[in-house]
């Protein structure tokens, strides 16, 4: 364990510099600004660096500034979403679902990375691995992104019950965010990884370690991908607006590089009831908490 906490530790950046990004309470919309909230996919610095330019774009598109605004861990971005402290949202399905029906947000487009708007859950072993099947992973250790991490623990988890595994027949560990899953596994720090398929197609994680030294052994069913939601206190006139500016990005003139600094290949349009899969696998997994 303490060798995995040290990997995952390095991998993330200081926490002095975490609270640099964080420490500034954001509170509702004025009439002159909107905050814009990002989940901690990545640690805070490269959540804010990445979309640092939508976030100017949608300044110019609405003719209001667009303030963002991220969080160390999942926890505490859960409660900015529950004090409803958004009013633009960029967060994981899960979190999507219960804020929908808690905090009335509304979703209005989705991710497309990697010229996909959907992920299938994974687990992934090292390629030189004795672990060839799901009955392999009894007894081993396998590492997730979060508890609240939709990608990289709730789908995977709902493959590996769906499999015929109990949470009894392996040890669970957690990174220090989702993206550090296949780190974890490449460095031998956990016999396995859940995670989003989607992210061993990701370009910055090709550039980090040679993905052809890890493999497969099983992905589940496709569920939408990474949902973009508005406030249910912002008129309809405004949620209107930030639907189109937000699918209408890629025909913008500085559109695909936008994109690209935020590892997005587009932004398409969503509705809630793509996301009611998303519904019956908590339903599952977590019995609807």
């Amino acid at each position: 364990m303490s060798m995995v906490r040290g990997l995952l530790s390095a991998l993330n950046y200081s926490l002095a510099l975490v609270l640099t990004i964080t420490s500034v309470p954001v509170n509702a919309a004025t009439d002159d600004a909107l905050v814009l909230g990002l989940l901690p996919r990545r640690n805070p610095s490269e959540m804010v660096e990445m979309f640092q330019p939508l976030a100017a774009y949608l300044s110019r598109e609405l003719g209001l500034s667009v303030k963002l605004e991220t969080s160390p861990t999942f926890p505490e971005f859960a409660k900015a979403i529950e004090n409803k402290r958004f009013d633009i949202v960029h967060f994981n399905q899960m979190q999507y679902v219960r804020a929908h029906k808690l905090q009335g947000y509304t979703v209005v487009a989705m991710n497309e990375e990697a010229h996909r708007a959907n992920i299938r859950s994974t687990i992934v072993v090292r390629k030189d691995s004795s672990i060839n099947t799901f009955a392999d992973l009894r007894g081993t250790t396998i590492i997730f992104g979060d508890r609240e991490a939709f990608a990289a623990y709730i789908l995977p988890t709902y493959l590996l019950r769906n499999s015929g595994l109990t949470a009894k027949d392996y040890k669970e560990e957690f990174a220090v965010t989702p993206s550090n899953v296949p780190l974890a596994v490449f460095y031998r720090h956990a016999d396995a990884g859940g995670t989003g398929d989607h992210l061993m197609e990701m370009p910055w994680l090709k550039e980090k370690i040679d993905v052809n030294q890890l493999r497969l052994i099983g992905t589940g069913d496709a569920v939408p991908h990474l949902p973009w939601a508005v406030s249910p206190k912002l008129s309809t006139t405004m949620q209107e607006k930030i639907r189109t500016a937000l699918i209408r990005l890629k025909k913008a003139p500085d559109g695909d590089a936008i994109l690209k600094t935020a590892n997005l290949t587009n932004i398409v349009p969503a509705k809630d009831s793509d996301y009611d899969v998303v519904r019956r696998i908590l339903e599952q997994v977590t019995s609807g908490r």
